[in-house]
């Protein structure tokens, strides 16, 4: 095998990994709120937190709404360090 067969084979996702799909967690309505659901607001704000982008604020909605455990949806908002 040539160098640039190699480095070509060496680059190349093993089968399980060949397709792209984190967007879908987050266009399928179900998966993304199977997702959320898993997720706590204090393990959130701690992965935040671990990332570099301490929490801000954290919301019901993106309009800012208060939040509430039964929400369907939430935002963060965190800033870099």
């Amino acid at each position: 095998m040539e160098l640039f067969e190699q480095l070509e084979d060496i680059n190349n996702r093993p089968e399980p990994f060949e397709c792209y799909t984190a967007a879908d967690v987050w266009t399928d309505s179900h998966t993304s709120e199977q997702v959320l659901a898993y997720h706590s607001q204090e393990s959130l704000q701690s992965e935040f937190e671990k990332a570099g982008f301490p929490r801000q604020a954290f919301y019901g909605n993106v309009a800012g709404a208060p939040f509430a455990q039964s929400a369907s949806e939430f935002a963060i908002v965190g800033k870099p360090e």
